[in-house]
């Protein structure tokens, strides 16, 4: 009498806990997009995905965007207000104030206000520069002690990448080939950067509407640093 082999058991499946969920909302195209792509390849968490999103509207219609993205997120559980979950997701709009060259800039400030009162309604994170996002490049080097506008910001990228970076060509535009060159040069000197925007944003009490209202620098995208190891300890 044959003796039937008996059956493999299937191999128990590694149970493995949920990745935590960084979604970053750009409302540029190129610049934050580009940097915070750089600094994901850069950091290669293990355990939380990072989600990037550019060109999604500015100020208030880019919360708008960010709301309704979510809300169609199958896998994501969304409030009324459009807030998440904070220990599995954390949520990051990125946006400039920009208020350069505009015919009503008061306007400008207005809406940038309103939507970081909509960011903390619904529970995200405003990442604000005063006045454009090359503030935080520039941060990695030196100390900016009045507010400049973006025009003036990407000129001094261009003078720092060809004085402190041996580039004497360069010329910083807003294309992917040359941003992803910035980033690669100021990666080694974040932590100067997150200690000169820490000190601008305590010169406005920690607030952006503050810093906005009274024509000062600033930008908070250290938090996203120092936010990060918390997170990721929840």
């Amino acid at each position: 009498m044959r003796h039937k082999t008996p059956r493999a058991q299937p191999r128990a499946k590694e149970i493995t806990a949920p990745h935590k969920i960084i979604y970053i909302y750009c409302e540029g195209k190129v610049t934050e997009p580009g940097y915070f792509s750089a600094v994901k390849s850069d950091l290669r968490l293990p355990s939380i995905q990072i989600k990037i999103f550019g060109g999604k509207g500015n100020r208030k219609s880019l919360v708008q965007y960010v709301r309704r993205n979510l809300k169609n997120n199958p896998g994501v559980v969304v409030g009324r207000d459009g807030s998440v979950d904070a220990g599995e997701y954390a949520v990051y709009v990125v946006f400039d104030v920009d208020a350069e060259g505009v015919p009503n800039p008061a306007l400008v400030k207005e809406q940038a206000c309103a939507a970081i009162a909509m960011c903390e309604k619904s529970g995200y994170k405003a990442i604000v520069s005063n006045d454009s996002f090359e503030l935080w490049f520039v941060l990695h080097y030196d100390l900016v002690e009045s507010l400049q506008h973006r025009s003036c910001l990407c000129d001094k990228v261009t003078d720092l990448m060809r004085t402190r970076e041996d580039r004497p060509r360069f010329k910083y535009g807003k294309d992917g080939a040359t941003v992803n060159l910035v980033c690669e040069k100021i990666a080694d000197k974040r932590a100067v950067a997150i200690q000169n925007a820490a000190t601008l944003c305590g010169r406005s009490g920690g607030s952006p509407v503050t810093a906005i209202n009274a024509g000062e620098p600033y930008t908070n995208v250290h938090d996203f640093f120092e936010n990060l190891e918390k997170f990721w300890q929840i």
